[in-house]
């Protein structure tokens, strides 16, 4: 475990990128969800939540999380910490969503030795590929704010 932001992952958060979102249910049990994350600067990963998902019930109630990043060449790094709300909602036109940051207190590297993980990506229908990258596009703005 480290607790610096590697060159490369900083490089690949640095314009935004797909993650998962681990934060704990009420039963003490992990809750995955997409979302999109930016780190610009330390100590924070900034991310998305869905307004009034079970996700950002269990951010509400337990702030602890963590962002699971896989990306290309075998960068897969678990960030570890705190979150907080930054912003309760986003102007974004289609979805409600919600800005929070995660104050970063481990990153553990999780490459594996001889295997390489996909990265994850969203791949949206073709009738609404435009409306969500520009969403993304909208959403990473706010994320460098």
């Amino acid at each position: 475990m480290t607790q610096t932001l590697p060159l490369e992952l900083r490089k690949y958060l640095g314009s935004g990128r797909p993650a998962l979102l681990i934060s704990n249910d009420p039963d003490g049990f992990p809750n995955t969800a997409f979302t999109w994350t930016l780190v610009a600067d330390l100590p924070g990963a900034q991310f998305i939540v869905d307004i009034g998902s079970g996700t950002q019930r269990n951010l509400d109630r337990d702030p602890r999380a963590a962002l699971q990043i896989i990306g290309p060449d075998n960068l897969i790094y678990l960030l570890k910490g705190q979150v907080s709300c930054v912003k309760a909602r986003l102007p974004t036109p289609s979805l409600a969503l919600a800005h929070y940051q995660l104050n970063i207190h481990t990153i553990k590297e999780q490459a594996w030795s001889g295997a390489h993980v996909a990265p994850i990506s969203y791949q949206w229908p073709e009738q609404q590929r435009q409306e969500m990258q520009a969403l993304e596009e909208m959403v990473f703005a706010e994320l460098r704010k």
